[in-house]
């Protein structure tokens, strides 16, 4: 999956300490339920075997009650999204695998 985040500018310095521990902590099951509770990341993961356990008002509003505001889902039809690139390595070959004039 991927992260996009689309908010008013204003919000944004309130927000990046909670922001940057929810990064940090993405790879970790035990840090993430320290910040969304350990309730959701058992839906979360039971949503990855059984995906109608986790409908996304849900989701909306528990990552709302975390970050203190109303969270919506954008629903995006491109696998590009998806596509991680988290050193040095994969962004070279991200380059490779990019057509002449694609954004990188």
């Amino acid at each position: 999956g991927g992260n996009l985040f689309l908010l008013q500018r204003s919000a944004l310095p309130s927000l990046m300490p909670r922001l940057e521990a929810a990064y940090q902590s993405r790879k970790s099951p035990a840090a993430l339920a320290r910040i969304v509770g350990v309730g959701t990341l058992l839906r979360v993961l039971l949503g990855q075997l059984v995906p109608w356990t986790l409908p996304i008002p849900y989701l909306e509003r528990q990552v709302g009650r975390v970050l203190g505001l109303s969270v919506h889902a954008v629903p995006v039809h491109s696998a590009d999204i998806g596509a991680d690139v988290d050193n040095l390595e994969q962004y070279e070959q991200a380059l490779l695998a990019a057509s002449p004039g694609d954004p990188v």
